[in-house]
């Protein structure tokens, strides 16, 4: 094979692997916005959830102590349980 023969087909070969590295960095961009929309979701989900729990806990500290007997909590385990951060379960 001549020099310029083997030139081309070096072209050739590396123009190849770029139109599949192409392809590939283009499906890696699709995947991380579809990853990025799901970990949005989830964040948002997470968040949420984080929301409900400080809001249930707040309820909790402001229930007397004939409520929390009626739901059959103590204080002191309502106290604990208030005194949790809010990302604990």
């Amino acid at each position: 094979m001549t020099q310029l023969n083997q030139k081309r087909h070096a072209v050739d070969d590396f123009a190849g692997v770029m139109s599949g590295t192409s392809l590939m960095m283009v499906d890696a961009v699709a995947g991380a916005i579809s990853g990025t929309s799901a970990l949005i979701s989830d964040l948002g989900a997470l968040l949420g959830n984080w929301q409900s729990r400080l809001d249930q806990r707040r309820h909790l500290l402001a229930l007397d102590d004939r409520l929390l007997r009626d739901i059959g909590v103590e204080r002191a385990t309502a106290l604990a349980e208030a005194d949790k951060a809010f990302w604990k379960r």
